[in-house]
């Protein structure tokens, strides 16, 4: 639920921000003066002229409580950009110009923010534990931060500026905001030879001083896309794009990552990069009576009540605003699109942490201004501040947009699993969204499943491109859910409605609308049996005419095959040979285990199937042990197999074999010709995400040095997470020649890991492409290798140098892991609250000292 109500209007509003005391706030009104609005009662409590002279406001006026003052950045045609500064005692009677402090500023403001700095402390004397307040003179106490529209930074007192700093000179301001005493910035970055993108600025001050503590520059989620509006809620700073984009960057990133993107819709205008001078050079026209008098007040009569304190933050104009309303709740307002009228506010909450949909809301300009015939100036920007809580649930949230100054109370439950899971409910949901209409959409609804509360937010807030990524993971069959909330805490299984994200909580669900599916199933497989057993066969179009409609089905009703059905699908292709149908299969639905599935990798290897065996084995989640024993021997023999003389079909046999690893290592050289290409380019062209991509290329690079065509295609064997039992056991039945070829094969991936991938797998993305197999499987294998072979290695001479080179270089590793090995030991010791070790001198110990130099493996 949402309601809103109107504080004042008519007026060129260029601001509202919280004032001394809980229940007040501050109107800026371009072109006329200040003033303060009582919120129970909404009616103005004192006003203050700006005065004559051909000046204007250059951003919403603050309040500083620790000097208890005013601060007011104005402008003129004729005069320097001056900040003024003014008490709030009742003795200061006159125009703001008359009664402030002029303290003159470098250039244009965009932004005001007061500093939230605690009181210096001194040792009294003769005590140096104990400590007396003593407060700092105003005239050199920082009071407030200025943001100027070229992205400096300055730290003013109530009389002068402190300091100033450049670092993010040149970029415009696009936000400011106030978390933990901290200012943080959001600046666009538009110049010429520059990438286009936004810096995300840190700045503190410390005494008179101002630092710069970060700068961090991201890019753009797609190509043109600007930064509109921003703030700063849990350590993480929220960035609305022109694209519709909702992004989130960790405070704690050093790449400018992305801490989770949300497309959103429904807004208009967010392309359209409004200064706050649009309102500002309307101020004296339209703050105006007929008789040319000002009027600094049209209260209302809607009481509202009030809680805790929530950071605000002060945005430039634009045609949205983001707000932190506490408890991680961010608020995005902007221009609505979806009500065929630009005068509508459109509301939608999100999580900071998890960016949950929790609230989806429209407000009209009848809503807030009182009239059905009322409309909002869609042609203004918007600036907003998050305002003291209303219990629980409610927030409060106060804004200056289309001419008038509103205040807004929305109902916010927090995020739940419900929240993160119900998107998937979405196409299942659709008909109650159009049935919503302009209603407020809320997991605090009437709905009686969370789920389905989660899903019409998510299908009401989310572009269509994050729906279809959120009901199909990875290409998976996600669709209606039948779920079950299990609460960690309680002995009771019982399901639950609403559980918080943060409680202790397991979820299991099940796909609906997969019964109709499982007729179908029984019927294709006698379709099957009745093909087979015909005088011509089974050929692999009467194959596909039968299992493909069986695909489109199960497709279509978002539900997967059943498991069985699907390995007999695969047997009867690959005993066939069908290797076409094979793929198409495999492609619409992967089985996980190959247990229902014995020897299918056996037979691609076999064929000579090596794009399939890739395909099958990377997204495998184990496979047989005589699989793997059959895999190892067909590729590993090729290289000292030898053709009987006058065999013309054992000769094409041998070629065909050459050709079809020829043509596999081929495809995956090209791909990592590409990836080297890339990361070339890049670094030439100095780009952000040179890092990622020369982790990739060194990745790629490490998968095909050294390695013969023949062993490329033991790469998706490598990758798959084995168990450690049955890769042992296969090993042990490998025959000897085979034996010592991989583990020539194992040598040269423990040699490259060390000279050519090192550290660059932790930072390259997945390459499923390539089968990248991690640092802890070639490990793996190269310890199933020796102990299932060590005997039969010390016979032969072609293996000892093998297992000597083999030990000389993991040698290295073995020492450093177990060293870090010996710091699981003390963490355990810790943890179980062990007794302290007595010291040689057998004196007790007084505490533990544990220091971490460094957890790197060399």
């Amino acid at each position: 639920m949402a309601t809103a109500s109107c504080l004042a209007s008519g007026h060129a509003i260029l601001g509202i921000t919280q004032a001394h005391g809980r229940e007040r706030v501050i109107v800026t009104i371009g072109g006329d003066g200040v003033t303060q609005y009582d919120l129970n009662t909404k009616t103005s409590l004192r006003s203050w002229a700006l005065g004559k002279g051909n000046v204007e406001f250059s951003a919403p006026a603050v309040y500083h409580r620790g000097s208890k003052h005013y601060f007011a950045a104005v402008h003129g045609t004729s005069s320097d950009p001056t900040l003024l500064a003014w008490g709030t005692s009742s003795e200061n009677t006159g125009t703001i110009q008359q009664i402030a402090n002029h303290i003159p500023l470098a250039s244009r403001v965009a932004a005001v923010l007061p500093v939230n700095t605690p009181r210096l402390t001194h040792p009294r004397a003769g005590d140096g534990a104990s400590t007396m307040e003593i407060d700092t003179p105003l005239a050199t106490a920082p009071a407030v931060y200025v943001v100027h529209t070229d992205g400096t930074v300055s730290l003013c007192s109530t009389a002068e500026v402190l300091s100033t700093n450049k670092e993010a000179s040149g970029s415009p301001l696009v936000a400011a905001s106030l978390q933990d005493g901290a200012l943080h910035t959001v600046h666009s970055i538009r110049g010429p030879g520059s990438p286009p993108g936004a810096l995300l600025g840190r700045f503190t001050s410390i005494g008179p001083k101002l630092r710069c503590d970060a700068l961090q520059q991201v890019a753009p989620p797609t190509e043109g896309a600007v930064p509109v509006a921003a703030v700063h809620a849990m350590s993480r700073t929220v960035v609305l794009w022109s694209d519709s984009s909702v992004i989130a960057y960790d405070d704690q990133s050093k790449t400018g990552e992305a801490a989770y993107t949300r497309k959103l819709k429904g807004f208009t205008n967010l392309d359209s990069n409004r200064s706050s001078s649009i309102r500002v050079n309307a101020a004296k026209e339209a703050s105006k009576t007929p008789g040319g008098k000002k009027k600094r007040g049209l209260p209302t009569t809607t009481s509202i009540s009030n809680g805790g304190y929530a950071d605000g933050g002060t945005g430039v104009g634009a045609p949205a605003a983001l707000i932190d309303a506490g408890d991680g709740v961010v608020v995005i307002i902007g221009w609505s699109s979806t009500t065929g009228t630009t005068s509508s506010l459109r509301c939608i909450a999100i999580d900071a942490i998890f960016g949950a949909i929790q609230c989806v809301t429209t407000l009209s300009g009848g809503d807030i201004l009182g009239t059905s015939t009322a409309k909002l100036d869609s042609t203004n920007s918007i600036q907003a501040v998050g305002l003291p809580s209303l219990g629980t649930h409610r927030r409060h949230i106060a804004a200056a947009v289309g001419g008038a100054a509103i205040v807004a109370e929305l109902e916010i439950c927090p995020p739940t699993l419900a929240n993160l899971i119900g998107a998937f409910s979405v196409p299942f949901q659709s008909q109650h969204n159009a049935a919503a209409g302009g209603k407020t959409i809320a997991n605090g609804g009437a709905s009686s499943s969370p789920a389905a509360r989660a899903a019409l937010a998510a299908s009401s807030a989310l572009h269509e491109d994050d729906l279809a990524e959120l009901v199909a993971p990875r290409g998976g069959t996600a669709g209606p859910l039948k779920y079950h909330i299990h609460d960690l805490h309680s002995k009771s299984n019982a399901s639950s409605t609403a559980k918080d994200l943060l409680n202790p909580a397991k979820i299991d669900w099940e796909v609906q609308g997969a019964a109709g599916l499982r007729d179908a199933e029984a019927a294709a497989w006698m379709k099957l049996l009745d093909a087979g057993s015909e005088k011509k066969g089974l050929t692999e179009s009467t194959f596909m005419n039968i299992a493909q409609p069986l695909l489109t089905k199960a497709q279509k009703s978002r539900a997967a095959l059943s498991y069985d059905l699907l390995c007999k699908l695969l047997l009867v292709a690959a005993e066939s040979k069908h290797w076409g149908a094979v793929e198409n299969v495999l492609s619409a639905q992967h089985p996980g285990s190959l247990a229902g599935c014995p020897g299918l990798a056996a037979a691609m290897a076999e064929a000579h199937q090596y794009p399939l065996l890739h395909l099958l084995l990377h997204n495998a989640t184990d496979v047989a042990a005589s699989d793997i024993v059959a895999v190892l021997s067909s590729v590993l023999t090729s290289g000292f197999k030898t053709t009987a003389k006058g065999t013309t079909a054992k000769g094409k046999a041998a070629t065909a074999e050459k050709k079809a690893r020829e043509s596999y290592a081929d495809s995956i050289r090209k791909i990592v010709e590409g990836s080297v290409a890339a990361a070339e380019k890049a670094v030439s062209s100095n780009a952000s995400h040179a890092g990622t991509l020369i982790a990739t290329a060194a990745c790629a690079a490490g998968t095909v040095e050294s390695f013969s065509s023949s062993q490329l295609c033991l790469h998706p064997l490598l990758s798959v997470c084995h168990d450690g039992a049955v890769l042992l056991t296969a090993l042990r039945d490998l025959p000897s020649p085979c034996a010592v070829a991989l583990l020539k094969y194992l040598l040269k991936w423990v040699k490259n890991y060390r000279a050519i991938i090192n550290d660059y797998h932790v930072m390259a993305p997945d390459l499923p492409e390539l089968a990248v197999p991690e640092p802890e499987a070639v490990l793996q294998w190269t310890a199933a290798a020796l102990d299932g072979g060590m005997s039969r290695f010390m016979l032969r001479k072609d293996a000892a140098g093998v297992v000597s080179e083999l030990r000389r270089e993991v040698a290295p590793q073995v020492d450093a892991l177990r060293r870090l090995a010996q710091v699981k030991g003390a963490v355990e010791h810790l943890q179980c609250g062990a007794p302290l070790p007595a010291p040689p001198s057998g004196a007790a110990a007084g505490r533990y000292s544990m220091e971490w130099l460094s957890l790197k493996v060399a």
